[in-house]
């Protein structure tokens, strides 16, 4: 009975009962073949997306799960031929259903693309499927089993997910914002499907102002069109433009690859974060094979996102490089008239200086205790200006010194620097270790001031340790190689990091030790020259690490 064999075909199985399948061309279901009636149980028993075609003229029979895949031509395909049914993709699914038929081997078709009517739009969908011959009960083939996976979300996913890569890939080290805009249309231009045309527009000083900055694939020849920006600046959201062709006098833009115009746009606000008002507008022809659902949206929000970043980044770099170029200036400044300022306090320091000595040697007698302290302290300032004075000389010469790259022992330069010292104050007892082999390439002469500095700075802030250690030495991190020097002195609180290396800066105070500020700032000035860096690791009472690392090949 008809009972019988729809039972449990969920709503296709009652659609079918009441089907008066005499009137149907494959006539009453008494008189039907039994391989149909099998295979038809099976394909209505079944979860996943199936359809029977039976007959020569493939008539339509299908299960619950297959009914999206007809849109809108269920329930009007029931029974009725493939030809009929699918005419507008017959010229791809004919031949290999016929190839089916006539004894061909099954078919199988992974994420195919097919446009298929769905109310007035021939809608962009993808499937991957397979057609398997069904015999009769004359053991010639009666039918084809299409067993088929609607795959367009996956392909349209897929697709955008490459688009919004490649647009990272190619804006983001964009030179300019006029360049990355550029980009920005060059990357667009390759998704035809999602985005027919991309217009961008950059505001102008002028209160409504924007001029086109780059366009995808198409641009208007009317200048601009009566795009809703004022709209958009106003809500700070998109803007639809359903009527294209009104928008734009009756041109609208030329037909695609898949011969329909897009008749709709979408309007975005390009806008940087902290600041309502947008600076861009992303216009953007909406796929005349796409309904505006929301996974459609999502990738135009999701392009802008992406397009404003690359936007910002660019306008970061410019920022910063129009900052470092104006820090540069100051700085050749700066050091200019300290260069000039230091050679000029040296006579009047030498004169001061000498009068002291003279002072001190000549009226020796005539001075008291008092005096003599005094003079003492002057001796003590003039020698601690001098060496300032030569500090900052000395790193005005690190800037403007030429950089010669050869191969430097720094395990020897250590050693050295460590012997002078100990030189100096032969009653100490520090315990120095410095690694073997550490050759680098650089500048001797820069890299042995770098020592002197660091070295020095260890050795000056263990003077109050019993057992001061310093040690010299590299170590792998990140798969760079980083030189350290080590001490077990006064250490410092992590905070001050950041000013550490900056000119006269200095972590202790002046009745703890002395020294002028100027040190790390020509280490860090030496480091930079290299291509390289420093920084330091340290507690307060527990010693410090300072480490660089030298650029360069």
């Amino acid at each position: 009975m008809a009972s019988d064999l729809f039972a449990g075909g969920g709503e296709m199985g009652a659609l079918m009962r009441q089907t008066d399948w005499a009137k149907t061309k494959l006539g009453p279901v008494e008189n039907w073949p039994r391989s149909l009636k099998t295979m038809l149980g099976v394909v209505l028993g079944s979860r996943f997306p199936m359809l029977l075609w039976w007959g020569p003229d493939l008539l339509h029979l299908y299960n619950d799960a297959y009914r999206p895949i007809l849109r809108d031509k269920h329930p009007a395909s029931l029974a009725e031929p493939a030809a009929e049914i699918w005419a507008e993709v017959w010229d791809v699914a004919g031949p290999m259903a016929r190839s089916v038929q006539e004894g061909g081997p099954a078919t199988w078709i992974e994420d195919l693309q097919l446009f298929i009517n769905s109310g007035a739009m021939a809608e962009e969908t993808y499937f991957t499927f397979s057609y398997s011959p069904v015999p009769g009960d004359d053991g010639r083939i009666g039918g084809i089993l299409n067993t088929v996976q609607e795959t367009t979300a996956k392909v349209q996913s897929e697709r955008q997910i490459q688009t919004l890569h490649d647009l990272a890939a190619r804006a983001s080290d964009a030179r300019s914002e006029a360049d990355a805009y550029t980009r920005v249309a060059e990357v667009l231009s390759g998704n035809e499907l999602d985005l027919p045309f991309v217009l961008l527009y950059a505001r102008t000083e002028k209160p409504d102002g924007v001029r086109l900055a780059a366009a995808s694939r198409w641009k208007p020849d009317n200048g601009t069109p009566g795009w809703p920006f004022a709209e958009v600046v106003r809500t700070g959201q998109e803007a639809m433009v359903d009527d294209l062709g009104g928008a734009l006098g009756g041109r609208l833009p030329p037909a695609g690859s898949w011969n329909a115009r897009p008749e709709r746009a979408i309007v975005l606000p390009l806008s940087r974060a902290g600041q309502a008002a947008p600076y861009a507008f992303f216009v953007a022809g909406i796929s005349p094979h796409r309904a505006l659902d929301d996974r459609y949206r999502r990738f135009f929000r999701r392009t802008v996102d992406q397009v404003a970043t690359a936007i910002d980044q660019v306008r970061g770099r410019e920022t910063e490089a129009r900052w470092s170029q104006e820090l540069e200036r100051v700085n050749n400044e700066l050091e200019a008239f300290s260069y000039s300022v230091s050679h000029d306090l040296r006579a009047p320091l030498r004169a001061i200086d000498g009068f002291s000595q003279a002072l001190l040697a000549d009226y020796s007698a005539k001075l008291d205790e008092q005096g003599r302290t005094y003079l003492e302290r002057v001796r003590a300032a003039t020698k601690r200006m001098t060496q300032l004075i030569d500090d900052l000389l000395g790193l005005s010469k690190i800037t403007r010194a030429s950089l010669a790259r050869e191969a430097v022992d720094l395990t020897d330069l250590a050693r050295k620097v460590l012997i002078d010292l100990g030189g100096r104050d032969p009653e100490r007892k520090v315990d120095t270790r410095v690694a073997d082999g550490l050759v680098v390439k650089g500048d001797p002469h820069l890299l042995t001031v770098v020592l002197e500095n660091l070295l020095g700075n260890a050795w000056k802030f263990t003077s109050k340790q019993p057992a001061a250690t310093i040690e010299v030495g590299k170590e792998t991190r990140d798969g760079e190689t980083v030189y350290f020097v080590k001490d077990n002195g006064a250490g410092f609180s992590m905070e001050h990091a950041t000013k550490l290396f900056a000119p006269f800066q200095r972590l202790h105070a002046a009745s703890d030790f002395e020294g002028t500020g100027i040190g790390l700032a020509t280490v860090h000035r030496v480091m930079a020259r290299h291509g390289g860096r420093v920084w330091a690791e340290a507690k307060p009472g527990q010693g410090a690490t300072f480490l660089f690392t030298l650029g360069g090949p």
